[in-house]
C-alpha cells in the first residue's frame, strides 16, 4: 500500500476503501491491538489491557504487520489512519 497522488481522487478513494477492507479482515483481538498501537500505548500496557502475554502480543503484532503489509510502525499508522478516513466517506 504505497503513497498516492492526491490529485487522483478516484484512486485515493479506492485506496482508502481497500485499506479499510484489509483492516476489517483482522480478527477482533488483532483490531484491538491495532487500535491500542495507534493510540500510542506501549507493549506492556497493551498486553495488560488485552490480557495477553508479551509473547502472544508480539505474535499478534507480527500477524497485524504481515496482514496489512506494514514494514514499520509508521506504515501501520498510515494504514490505520487511511482505514479510519475511509469510514468518513
Amino acid at each position: 500500500m504505497g503513497f498516492l497522488r492526491l490529485s487522483d481522487a478516484d484512486a485515493y478513494v479506492a485506496h482508502l476503501r481497500s485499506t479499510a477492507a484489509a483492516v476489517a479482515q483482522l480478527g477482533t483481538g488483532d483490531r484491538e491491538v491495532l487500535d491500542l498501537l495507534v493510540r500510542g500505548h506501549d507493549g506492556e500496557t497493551i498486553a495488560t489491557q488485552t490480557k495477553q502475554s508479551p509473547s502472544a502480543l508480539e505474535q499478534a503484532r507480527a500477524r497485524i504487520f504481515a496482514s496489512l503489509g506494514a514494514k514499520s510502525l509508521f506504515d501501520l499508522l498510515r494504514i490505520a489512519f487511511a482505514a479510519r478516513r475511509a469510514a468518513l466517506l
